[in-house]
């Protein structure tokens, strides 16, 4: 049911199919780089919203990188301490159709920091093309 709460790496999709939306949950990001969210796109666009947050009040810092098709489109570098720590960073992209998304979190500093992505975005559809008789 769309209604309940879903952490996992698939996307989810409103009843009406109007809005998207994607939670990570709280994972550990170790010194290596972490998936925190990997989904596909199919024929629609996204207007979305990417939200990344440490969950540890201290000075370390976790490094975030957005990738589309494997290509980084966003990295930024996140302390937990900073103002950004209470409701996270926050990147606005457009998924283009037939996508793998991947969130990625890697530990700056040692130790296994916690972190959490979500995304939400509005769906889009392509506009039609061909011969349309109005």
């Amino acid at each position: 049911m769309s209604g309940d709460t879903v952490t996992s790496n698939g996307l989810q999709f409103t009843n009406d199919n109007k809005y998207a939306y994607a939670f990570s949950g709280e994972i550990g990001a170790a010194a290596g780089d972490t998936d925190l969210l990997e989904f596909n796109t199919n024929s629609e666009y996204i207007n979305a919203k990417f939200q990344t947050m440490n969950t540890q009040n201290d000075s370390d810092v976790i490094e975030w990188s957005i990738l589309f098709n494997n290509v980084e489109v966003a990295s930024y570098n996140a302390e937990g301490r900073t103002g950004q720590a209470e409701y996270g960073d926050v990147i606005y992209l457009i998924i283009p159709p037939f996508t793998v998304v991947k969130v990625i979190g890697k530990s700056i500093g040692g130790g296994n920091k916690g972190g959490i992505a979500t995304v939400t975005g509005e769906v889009g559809m392509a506009a039609r093309v061909g011969n349309l008789v109005e």
